[in-house]
Parts: C-alpha cells; sequence; structure tokens
C-alpha cells in the first residue's frame, strides 16, 4: 500500500446530477458473495429480522473482485474485512429509510417534511425503482463493509454501523489521532484503491460502476442500473 490517504472533508452530493448521469448496463447478474478466508460475510439486515432481508450478500461479480483485492489489502494489515450489506431487496430499501424518516419527524416536529428527507437521504438514499434514477444499493454495486480483528471480533470504527449521527461522516476523526482514523483511512485506502468511491456521510458505504460511483469519479456514465435477483 502507497503512503496512508487522509480521508477528504464531508460533502453533500447533488441528488439530481446523480440521477441525470446516463446508466449503460452491462447486463451483467448477481452473484453471491464467496466464502473467503480474508472476510466475514454478515447480512446485517436479515439478523435484525427487517422484513424481506435475505440471509447472503449479493454484488455484480467486477464489484465482487474489487472487493477481493480491497481485502486482501486489509488482510496484509494483519485484519479481516466484515462485509454487511450488498444488493438490497426494494422492500429492505422502503423499510430503512420509513423508519429514519419517522425517527426525524419525532425528533424534530417543527422542520417540515423537505427538511425531514435531508436529514434521511444522508444516512439511507431515497427508495427507488426508476430505471434512470435506482437506489444504489438496488443496482448490485453498493456495498457496506467494515473491519474485525484477525480473530474476526469487531473492531471499533467510532460509529455503530448505520448510525445516523455525524460520528458516522467518513472524515469525523481526521483531526484526531488514534485507531479510529488508523482504521478508518486503513479501509478507505483499500477500498479507494480497488476501485470504490466512498458515500462521505458513511464510513462503511461503497460504491462500483453506479450512478453514485460515476458522480464521484466524474465519469461520463454509470454501468449499473437497477436489478432484481433471479
Amino acid at each position: 500500500m502507497s503512503q496512508t490517504l487522509s480521508i477528504p472533508p464531508f460533502i453533500d452530493p447533488d441528488w439530481a446530477k446523480v440521477h441525470s448521469i446516463p446508466i449503460y448496463d452491462d447486463g451483467s447478474r448477481l452473484e453471491r458473495i464467496p466464502e473467503k478466508a480474508y472476510w466475514l460475510i454478515e447480512p446485517v439486515y436479515a439478523y435484525y429480522e427487517i422484513e424481506g432481508a435475505i440471509g447472503q450478500c449479493y454484488l455484480r461479480p467486477s464489484v465482487i473482485e474489487r472487493l477481493e483485492r480491497a481485502a486482501r489489502t486489509i488482510e496484509r494489515a494483519g485484519l479481516l474485512m466484515q462485509i454487511l450489506d450488498g444488493w438490497r431487496p426494494p422492500r429492505v430499501q422502503q423499510a430503512l429509510y420509513q423508519s429514519l424518516y419517522d425517527s426525524y419527524q419525532q425528533q424534530y416536529p417543527d422542520e417540515g417534511e423537505a427538511q425531514w428527507h435531508k436529514r434521511t437521504q444522508y444516512f439511507v438514499s431515497l427508495p427507488s425503482e426508476q430505471l434512470h434514477k435506482p437506489s444504489p444499493h438496488l443496482t448490485g454495486g453498493s456495498v457496506d463493509v467494515t473491519l474485525c480483528s484477525a480473530e474476526g471480533e469487531p473492531l471499533d470504527m467510532g460509529s455503530e454501523f448505520d448510525e445516523a449521527s455525524e460520528r458516522s461522516y467518513s472524515d469525523a476523526y481526521e483531526h484526531q489521532a488514534g485507531d479510529i482514523r488508523k482504521r478508518r483511512r486503513l479501509l478507505y485506502q483499500a477500498m479507494i484503491e480497488a476501485g470504490f468511491t466512498n458515500l462521505s456521510s458513511e464510513w462503511w458505504h461503497y460504491d462500483y460502476g453506479n450512478q453514485s460511483w460515476a458522480y464521484h469519479r466524474g465519469e461520463t456514465n454509470a454501468h449499473y442500473g437497477l436489478i432484481y435477483l433471479d
């Protein structure tokens, strides 16, 4: 690995521009992420018993290949990658969004619908099965990952997975030297060098090939659109 990358400051994506990027789907199908020595597969929403969640993780084949590169980099650092989620069924996306939206309605009753949606979309993409703007996890190009010890124990990353707070921003610990910054930088660098982009409001979320990836990379089109599990 080259010199450790610092994590860039938080940016709020322009979702209108993200969804204006054309999609030329390469036609690849979803594949189940295989068991490997250098990662652990823990489908978190099945564990949480979210309605519609599935007990396996699926991605597009080229995303799995890049994930393997990142996992080997992490393994060389003496740690393991833990895969929490990949392709997501539409009703799981809807359930996650609605749950957080309802929470913000209760916490901030005076704000109004536009602000509740804005807050929610920092941490859960708007549920969409529209062909020109599918939710990222519905494309098979998004993956949620974290780090474990070599023995498989989850490591402290500074916030819980899916924690809806500024502590979850990828750069939240950039000005605090210590293990959390070191771990986030390791994960970030391994994934970026493998070709992924990061959603800066979620240290665990990475994209390849979909509109979010194309937006952050400055690509003219995306490779992956809406897809369903066979």
